[in-house]
């Protein structure tokens, strides 16, 4: 029984098995493997072009992206972040006048505005991370001694002490919770290396889509 097929592309080999295949030689063992290095040469070859095209057609969008402003020519990008931050300045200066009171946002012509407040959260002071914070507990022994107790628990219940380890991390979350409720100090985090972050209004600002009018 005739196993092969006349192929349907330049690029496949001439000897090809038919559909649902079933090898039963070395021919047609290499027949597989011929058409399976085809697949994969074009597949590659294909994806080699798609990237060349989505780089000429970035090239060419990019090449578009410009914006005349006074006697310069600008990018969109650079022109966007200029704007962007006049709004903002502008919006910061003026949020009581801008909005209602107990509101946070307003919605203009072309954009929505508004302000929401980032949540806190528990950061390092510069040139301070987390291990560093860690060797300040070891200094104090606190956690030799936990260290101490646990494997001597294990020893004794498993006899396999000698083969487990204890590891510490900071849990942000608690530390924030104490700062909250106060049993955690300013001097504390300081002490630490720790600081607070967040807990501002971070204006947001939502454009609309423009039409030309006419």
């Amino acid at each position: 029984m005739d196993r092969k097929t006349k192929p349907t592309a330049s690029w496949l080999p001439k000897r090809r098995l038919k559909a649902a295949p079933q090898i039963t030689s070395r021919q047609e063992l290499d027949d597989a493997l011929a058409e399976l290095s085809a697949i994969d040469t074009r597949k590659r070859k294909l994806a080699a072009e798609l990237k060349k095209s989505i780089e000429h057609a970035k090239n060419g969008c990019e090449a578009l992206q410009l914006v005349k402003v006074g006697r310069s020519t600008v990018s969109f990008s650079d022109r966007s972040k200029e704007l962007q931050a006049a709004v903002e300045a502008y919006c910061n200066a003026h949020r009581d006048e801008l909005l209602e009171a107990g509101k946070k946002s307003l919605e203009l012509t072309h954009a929505t505005i508004s302000w929401r407040q980032l949540p806190k959260s528990i950061g390092f002071v510069d040139g301070v991370d987390e291990a560093a914070v860690l060797a300040k507990f070891e200094q104090r022994s606190l956690s030799k001694i936990v260290r101490a107790c646990l494997a001597t628990i294990a020893w004794i219940s498993t006899n396999l002490g000698q083969f487990l380890s204890v590891s510490f991390s900071l849990d942000k979350k608690r530390i924030l919770q104490g700062v909250t409720d106060g049993t955690i100090t300013d001097e504390d985090l300081a002490e630490a290396g720790l600081v607070i972050s967040g807990g501002d209004d971070k204006f947001g600002l939502k454009l609309s889509e423009y039409s030309v009018a006419g």
